[in-house]
């Protein structure tokens, strides 16, 4: 379960997710920035991400519904390093291919 963060609870009625889930290998699409200008590369990134799956109060709630899933610590983190276009705009393109290929967002992806 992920942890709560300013005082809001991540956990989401399991039924809906249950109408959220189908037979897809993408679960979520996020991204991480690199560079100097960059805090939040991928290493913390993916850091947050698995503090919050831990319940730790921190300040990462993209993919937060992967943590109500039954099997969350079987799944796996793949990344595709982007070097000629900002992060945002790589993250929106996949989105969109996964959109067009599937007629939804990936499972955890609340918005585009």
């Amino acid at each position: 379960m992920g942890g709560w963060f300013k005082g809001t609870d991540p956990t989401d009625d399991p039924a809906k997710l249950k109408g959220r889930l189908w037979d897809a290998p993408t679960l979520y699409i996020g991204k991480a920035d690199t560079g100097k200008s960059s805090t939040r590369g991928l290493q913390k990134r993916i850091s947050e991400f698995a503090k919050f799956g831990q319940g730790l109060a921190v300040g990462h709630k993209g993919g937060r519904y992967i943590w109500q899933l039954s099997n969350s610590r079987d799944l796996r983190i793949a990344w595709l390093p982007v070097t000629d276009r900002f992060a945002k705009v790589a993250e929106d393109e996949l989105l969109e291919e996964f959109f067009v290929a599937y007629g939804q967002l990936p499972f955890a992806n609340l918005r585009r």
